[in-house]
């Protein structure tokens, strides 16, 4: 029995992924569940086993290959053919043994069925023949997947043919460009002298798409203020012991917020015509990675004290380095906190994560002081804090409620657990 090996769904609306190493070659025996491949996509790095013992027979990729979900990895022949094989022989008495009445060893077999593997053709067989690349982008530019005409076999749909539509839609006498749906080819650089091409890994493909959409599609609005935690920083210094960090009590005080203000743990559904709002309370905290800016989620913040947010963040830091964590580690957050205060800026303007509706960044706290209508002057800790909102589903009264909330949270921090 020949099978071919897929490479399978890595995650919600990633349609693609990155062969990182290949482990095996064609004629090598190899064990179930041995690691075959090593893939990236989308921040995350997947290892793809083999489905079933047996040989190798070809192997269709290489490292740096980029690869779609659904295409083929390689062939193997199972280790079943020969089990049937040879049972078939046994039922037959082979060519040389002839069944004699009463012999028990020449009794018929019953095979155990099949074990059903994990890696089954993700292809999709909805009615509409499309990949989840080609879905989500038809979704993320408003278009009806059903309206799409599609140019592969059996008329599949691609990514280009949802392109190639909206452009259609916006110019449908085919003339003039569509440069808000893409960048353009690059000029010529190199005439003006030498220059060096390096490849994007998976973490910057998925940045830089991630970002491009965000910018081009929601309609952003900043608010700004400052929050006094001169408080919190007297409050943290008493501690006696482990001390959490400024960033684990932001995440409970923005979690406090986002449920006395639910309407910032919804997204907006531009198709249906219609909010999602979350009943449970997700957060992503974004973490500077050597293999670059990845966004881990902390979940059920509002169960969590202070203490277990402290370890759940030092854990996934640590397994973000790594590189231990999955695509389900990267999912499902009501908002993303961007803390750069470390890093000595005076102001950080983030970009919302798609498709939550804002994202909270820090800057550097500053020792100020500041005075009084009567005059009384004092040492003040100040927190620069940025609100980036979705004008689609948040206004600017709504991210100044948010903001003073957030103060009040921060300034009384016994409270938070």
């Amino acid at each position: 029995m020949i099978e071919t090996l897929l490479l399978p769904s890595l995650g919600e609306g990633i349609g693609s992924g990155t062969i990182v190493s290949v482990s095996v070659e064609p004629g090598a025996r190899i064990a179930a569940g041995q690691p075959l491949f090593d893939v990236e996509a989308d921040k995350v790095s997947v290892e793809i086993p083999a489905t079933m013992a047996g040989e190798v027979l070809d192997v269709f990729v290489s490292a740096g290959d980029e690869v779609s979900v659904g295409a083929p990895l390689a062939t193997i022949r199972s280790d079943r053919l020969q089990q049937y094989e040879g049972a078939s022989s046994a039922e037959s008495g082979g060519e040389d043994k002839i069944r004699q009445p009463g012999d028990s060893s020449a009794a018929p077999r019953t095979l155990p069925a099949p074990r059903r593997e994990w890696c089954h053709p993700v292809l999709e067989r909805a009615p509409v023949p499309a990949g989840p690349g080609a879905r989500r982008m038809a979704r993320e530019l408003g278009i009806a997947i059903h309206a799409v005409p599609g140019s592969g076999r059996r008329g599949r749909i691609s990514r280009q043919d949802v392109l190639n539509h909206a452009r259609h839609r916006l110019h449908p006498d085919g003339a003039g460009h569509t440069p808000e749906l893409d960048s353009g080819a690059l000029p010529s650089l190199s005439r003006f002298g030498r220059v060096e091409r390096i490849s994007l890994d998976s973490v910057q493909r998925a940045t830089a798409r991630n970002m491009a959409r965000s910018w081009r599609e929601v309609p952003h609005a900043w608010l700004e203020r400052y929050i006094d935690i001169t408080e919190l920083d007297r409050y943290r210094r008493h501690l006696e012991n482990e001390k959490p960090s400024l960033t684990s009590y932001l995440v409970k005080a923005l979690g406090n917020a986002m449920t006395a203000y639910p309407e910032f743990n919804s997204s907006i559904d531009m198709i249906g015509g219609y909010v999602v709002r979350r009943h449970y309370l997700d957060i992503g905290v974004a973490v500077d990675t050597p293999r670059g800016l990845v966004v881990p989620v902390i979940r059920e913040v509002q169960r969590r004290s202070v203490g277990e947010v402290e370890a759940e963040l030092k854990r996934l830091t640590k397994a973000a380095f790594e590189n231990q964590l999955d695509g389900e580690a990267f999912q499902g957050a009501g908002m993303t906190l961007s803390n750069l205060g470390g890093r000595g800026i005076d102001a950080v303007f983030p970009l919302i994560n798609w498709p939550q509706p804002a994202i909270l960044g820090i800057a550097s706290a500053r020792w100020v002081r500041v005075f009084t209508d009567e005059g009384a002057g004092r040492q003040c800790l100040q927190l620069p804090v940025t609100l980036a909102i979705d004008h689609r589903v948040l206004n600017g009264a709504a991210g100044v409620r948010f903001l003073n909330h957030l103060a009040d949270a921060l300034q009384c921090p016994d409270t938070l657990g």
